[in-house]
């Protein structure tokens, strides 16, 4: 297009060179006028500003091919670098798989083998059936010469007299199991009575205080401390003013007073039941340890279930229950509850739930006794539920939730503990045993 243009101004100079008046009459023009060579730059200037013009669109048009080139040729070493790897996993796969190989060969071989002893097995099994049988065959047919020799009332005499024998047996084992809950209820008695005695024959004044570190019975745990309290839980102290968790004195209305650990937030204090985090305290009691109370207020321990009685039965109470998993996350609920005394077995009434991230798992816990291994009082028919997940809890037929299982790590692994270890099912299912738990209780009324 440029070109053009160059040639229609070199026509028209050269048009108007031979115009009329440029020339005079007869004379021949030598050089060209003013007008005709600034006509003439003119046309130059225009066309050489054409063709720099269209040199840097040409210019533009090649670095942006260029531009494409790159990416096609970074693309292309991404592509390569792609088969590399390929090709490399391809070699990782393969030899993975010859691996595999030679170790399904190896399971065939291993396979084989225990097919092998299970057969001999099986007919070690069979020859031995085969000796029984012609043993007792033997024993049968002594027996029956023995009969025919002795036709006498000798026999009949000797078993009716084993039959006799084996009842009296089985009557002895009864007597001796209702001897032993015997024993344990008379064992309870005591303790309470001792602690009663115990605080009775102390001067209130005084300051009597065991050492509670060390101890591995709650009910060796009761103390008077300068004066008798009058702090039935721990949001009573908690309204005296103080602020700081710790170990305190606490008097229910017509019971001893007790020592027990005290769960200071920023709206109340609660009086905390239970406590685990590290395992260093065995859950798996009986009755009567659970009834009084074990551990040490310091670490791990069980308040008992007559403290729990004595604390939270007079009034409305709330029950939080607080859980923390192995990757430290927590997450809790609060109840509220009604708790019988030792007639109804220490019957959990759970109610309905008031705050927390936490899923109920003791939604079926309308009015169950509290179960041990050796007071088998949940709701199954054949099991008993504490035996089957060990440590004492409010079993129904076996329940959701167990938080004085063993103290195991994270899933549990080994079929035999399985069930056995700190679970909430609704949180983790009934495989994954809990890192730390806690269960506190407050007044469901609190002063501001």
């Amino acid at each position: 297009m440029k070109t053009v243009h160059f040639i229609v101004i070199i026509c028209l100079i050269c048009s108007m060179s031979g115009l009329p008046g440029n020339t005079r009459r007869g004379e021949k023009s030598q050089f060209a006028s003013s007008d005709d060579i600034s006509l003439l730059a003119h046309g130059l200037y225009l066309l050489g500003k054409g063709l720099k013009e269209h040199t840097n669109k040409i210019k533009g048009e090649m670095n942006a091919v260029l531009g494409q080139l790159n990416v096609y040729n970074s693309s292309i070493n991404n592509l390569g670098s792609q088969v590399r790897l390929i090709k490399s996993d391809e070699k990782d796969l393969q030899g993975k798989a010859l691996k595999l190989e030679i170790e399904d060969e190896e399971l065939h071989k291993r396979i084989m083998e225990l097919r092998n002893e299970l057969r001999k097995a099986l007919q070690d099994q069979q020859s031995v059936a085969n000796k029984v049988d012609s043993v007792e065959g033997k024993r049968e047919r002594i027996l029956e010469n023995y009969v025919e020799k002795n036709k006498s009332a000798d026999v009949p005499f000797y078993r009716s007299a084993t039959e006799f024998q084996n009842q009296r047996i089985d009557e002895v084992v009864v007597l001796l199991k209702a001897q032993q809950q015997q024993i344990d209820e008379q064992n309870q008695q005591i303790q309470l009575l001792v602690n009663k005695i115990s605080n009775a024959d102390l001067d209130p004044r005084k300051h009597f205080k065991k050492d509670v570190k060390g101890s591995n019975s709650l009910g060796d745990q009761w103390s008077i401390q300068n004066e008798a309290s009058s702090d039935s839980d721990c949001d009573q102290i908690f309204k005296r003013g103080e602020r700081t968790s710790g170990i305190y004195s606490i008097q229910s209305k017509g019971s001893q007073l007790l020592q027990t650990y005290c769960q200071m937030t920023a709206e109340s204090g609660w009086t905390v039941i239970q406590r685990r985090y590290n395992g260093t305290l065995d859950f798996d009691r009986s009755w009567l340890e659970y009834i009084t109370g074990f551990g040490d207020l310091h670490g791990e321990f069980w308040l008992g279930l007559e403290s729990f009685y004595q604390v939270a039965h007079r009034a409305k109470y709330i029950l939080r229950i607080e859980l923390e998993d192995w990757k430290n996350d927590t997450r809790y609920i609060e109840y509220t509850f009604k708790i019988g005394g030792k007639d109804n077995n220490y019957t959990l009434q759970i109610g309905q739930v008031l705050s927390g991230d936490l899923s109920s798992a003791m939604s079926d816990c309308k009015a169950l006794p509290f179960s041990t291994s050796d007071r088998d009082n949940d709701l199954h028919t054949v099991i008993n539920c504490a035996e089957q997940h060990s440590g004492g809890w409010w079993f129904s037929a076996c329940g959701e939730a167990n938080l004085n299982g063993k103290y195991l790590r994270s899933r549990i692994s080994r079929r035999p503990d399985r069930k056995k270890g700190i679970f909430w099912k609704t949180w983790k299912g009934n495989y994954y045993s809990f890192k730390s738990t806690q269960l506190m209780v407050r007044p469901m009324e609190i002063a501001n």
